[in-house]
């Protein structure tokens, strides 16, 4: 199942290939990479966001990565949900995000977690 889960990702990077950087995993925990400058300004955590909105739940990693680990019990017809969704989110959702998401000010790196707060570099 692992390998057709990936499988399917790969069909949408095929899609979307300035927009999804790499796909891999093993079994059933996978994980897709984001181009960070084709996403801009918009990062991998609202991208989850809009996952959940689709009913997929999906774990953003640093600021480029997705990791998607669907149960070892879900059927293979629900394990197509999840490159669906992803897929609509990309062709639907992801320039309407980039419409309402203002650019950062280029040249800064935030020192701080958006999210959590962590002290980044320190």
């Amino acid at each position: 199942m692992g390998k057709e889960f990936r499988n399917q990702l790969m069909k949408v990077q095929k899609q979307f290939p300035q927009i999804i950087k790499e796909v891999r995993g093993k079994g059933l925990l996978n994980a897709v990479e984001l181009n960070s400058k084709a996403l801009s300004p918009i990062s991998a955590y609202d991208v989850c966001l809009k996952l959940k909105d689709r009913g997929i739940l999906a774990k953003p990693t640093h600021d480029t990565i997705i990791r998607l680990t669907p149960p070892l019990s879900m059927s293979s017809e629900d394990l197509q949900e999840a490159p669906k969704a992803l897929h609509a989110l990309l062709e639907h959702d992801l320039p309407e995000m980039k419409k309402q998401k203002p650019e950062t000010v280029s040249g800064t790196v935030p020192n701080v977690c958006d999210r959590c707060g962590r002290n980044l570099y320190g």
